[in-house]
């Protein structure tokens, strides 16, 4: 019994990690695409512009990274570190 009740919280993990990497992998992507609309259309980031603020993308992609991150973190509740580390991006 006790090692049915290990198993599935392994497998919670592992497919909360697998999430996890996938939404962060996503947010990457929709980040950088909402600092080059925005970077379009007025000063860039790295030049001290904060228009990227304004960019509905760039939230959207900030968000998808903040879900990811708590994803991960409930996977090490789940399954061990040994588990979940080598599937976090």
């Amino acid at each position: 019994m006790v090692v049915g009740i290990l198993y599935t919280d392994n497998l919670k993990g592992f497919v909360l990690a697998v999430v996890s990497s996938a939404f962060i992998g996503a947010s990457f992507i929709l980040k950088k695409k909402g600092l080059k609309r925005s970077g379009a259309s007025g000063p860039r980031a790295g030049a001290g512009g904060y228009r990227y603020l304004l960019e509905p993308l760039w939230w959207i992609g900030m968000i998808t990274m903040i879900v990811g991150e708590i994803a991960n973190f409930i996977a090490y509740i789940f399954a061990p570190a040994v588990l979940v580390t080598p599937l976090a991006l």
